[in-house]
């Protein structure tokens, strides 16, 4: 996958022809100090999962940058997986099978 062009506040991600625009709730500086309850109420009905190489050393990068989330686990279907949400309430899971 290659970065087609990075925003301050999303990426289109691009490959194949096809892409994947992911931007947040909010353009760069308009953010509210803390989530706006009516916006996010149904967030978490949509999760993002996304094959990662290495999933505990994403772990230790994104709590590194103050992201609250539980280690990684192994799913009984042989995924090893890290869950955690995005600053908009997305659910996002970074993911790879378990050797």
């Amino acid at each position: 996958m290659r970065l087609v062009r990075r925003l301050f506040h999303g990426a289109l991600l691009g490959r194949g022809g096809v892409e994947l625009m992911l931007n947040t709730a909010y353009d760069a500086g308009q953010r509210p100090a803390s989530p706006v309850a009516e916006r996010t109420a149904a967030h978490d009905d949509t999760h993002l999962y996304f094959t990662c190489g290495d999933v505990d050393a994403a772990y230790e990068h994104v709590t590194a940058q103050g992201v609250v989330c539980a280690p990684p686990t192994t799913a009984p279907y042989g995924m090893r997986q890290l869950a955690f949400h995005d600053p908009d309430g997305f659910a996002i899971t970074l993911q790879r099978a378990a050797e």
